[in-house]
């Protein structure tokens, strides 16, 4: 997770720095670091982060131990590998990489709308399905693809403390025959056994209902434990992902999914009235 200990030393970093009621002239000043560029990039999480530099600014910041200490681990372990960078071939863009890395981090996700069911609860056969129908890949590709996905649901999902997941599906996701009508119907059966589990909560937009605010696109609601770490959003597209971070706007996906909540039925109602028309 280094990115995400970036981010959130970088914001802890800038957080006691105004606290502390300093400019980053004045920290430059202090002859610790040579240029604001140099502090700017450890504050906005690009580092590169040295604990010792991170130590001295815990001394000039005056932090109590117990953050001093938290700091200087986060700065030691900022610089490791990301798990996901094994699969380069399938994870070619960086702003998915980081993606992954925030996903396993959050403590609550929540995933609106889409024409496809979410990477973290798709059965492997949908996957494949979507990714031979979607895309041009390889075999070696494809399998890597198939191993991500997997690990990804593992990170996040299994564990003793699993992230809290709230899925609201077009009902398009689950109408697509994506790999044909079997391996649709297993996927929505999968996504009727995760419904029951705690931590996750499955439900669908239908058709008949109207309209909703998820129509002009889908999006993903990452939200964290610590208090250093904002919520973000993360809109993915075909070239590439973007994250959203402005706080005002965030609220603004934040409020539109609590009104997707209210317009949308659970998963297995749903299915019981797909399987009575049918």
């Amino acid at each position: 997770m280094s990115e995400m200990l970036k981010r959130t030393l970088g914001r802890a970093l800038a957080s006691a720095r105004k606290s502390a009621g300093m400019t980053m002239t004045d920290i430059v000043n202090t002859r610790i670091f040579g240029s604001r560029q140099k502090l700017w990039r450890l504050e906005t999480g690009q580092g590169p982060f040295k604990w010792a530099e991170v130590q001295a600014l815990a001394d000039i910041y005056r932090v109590d131990i117990k953050t001093r200490s938290q700091w200087v681990d986060w700065a030691m372990r900022a610089g490791e590998s990301g798990w996901w960078e094994n699969f380069s071939s399938t994870v070619s863009d960086f702003r998915f990489g980081l993606y992954v890395e925030l996903e396993q981090a959050a403590s609550r996700i929540t995933v609106c709308g889409g024409e496809l069911i979410h990477g973290l609860v798709q059965t492997e056969g949908y996957h494949r399905a979507v990714i031979e129908q979607t895309q041009h890949t390889t075999h070696e590709e494809l399998e890597e693809s198939v191993k991500l996905r997997a690990e990804r649901e593992a990170a996040v999902l299994g564990g003793p403390e699993p992230a809290q997941l709230k899925l609201i599906l077009s009902e398009a996701a689950v109408s697509f025959q994506i790999g044909g009508e079997s391996t649709l119907g297993k996927q929505i059966c999968h996504l009727q056994n995760l419904n029951q589990r705690p931590n996750i909560s499955v439900s669908c937009l239908r058709f008949g209902d109207g309209g909703h605010p998820s129509m002009r696109g889908p999006y993903t609601l990452l939200q964290f434990s610590e208090a250093e770490a904002p919520d973000i959003v993360y809109i993915e597209s075909l070239d590439g992902g973007r994250f959203i971070e402005d706080p005002k706007v965030v609220q603004r996906f934040i409020s539109n999914a609590k009104l997707l909540t209210t317009k949308a039925v659970p998963i297995k109602e749903w299915a019981r009235e797909r399987n009575a028309v049918a």
